[in-house]
């Protein structure tokens, strides 16, 4: 288990990465799944107009984030996602199965996911 304050330390800056790393081409997206109900982030061709209120990054000078107003402001984004699942974050538990729809450690199906996802991370020809 990893102390709270660490946890929330490492994802403002996650969020704020998010915010100037994204790269080129691209934009993120965050918002509720409709099945889950859960937070997500998801990538997007730049080219799409997107719903979600924008957040500019000045190191890129463009929108990078599109945020659904639920979870806006940005500089409270952190806070509003720590109290949702910051005890599942802290405990190490990423995974939520449609089936339990509560938190849990990762599974091999998960990991395996993960791993061939990077395989293929912003790569348009894999």
């Amino acid at each position: 288990m990893v102390p709270a304050e660490t946890s929330r330390h490492e994802l403002r800056a996650l969020i704020q990465n998010m915010l100037d790393e994204t790269p080129a081409g691209y934009v993120l997206r965050i918002s509720r799944c409709d099945h889950l109900k859960q937070p997500v982030i998801a990538p997007w061709d730049a080219r799409y107009k997107l719903d979600g209120i924008p957040a500019h990054s000045l190191v890129q000078s463009r929108d990078t984030l599109f945020i659904s107003p639920e979870f806006f402001p940005l500089d409270s984004l952190a806070d509003r996602l720590w109290e949702e699942f910051g005890d599942a974050v802290s405990d190490g538990r990423f995974s939520i199965p449609a089936s339990s729809r509560h938190y849990c450690s990762l599974t091999q199906d998960d990991i395996a996911t993960i791993q061939e996802s990077q395989r293929h991370e912003f790569d348009e020809d894999a």
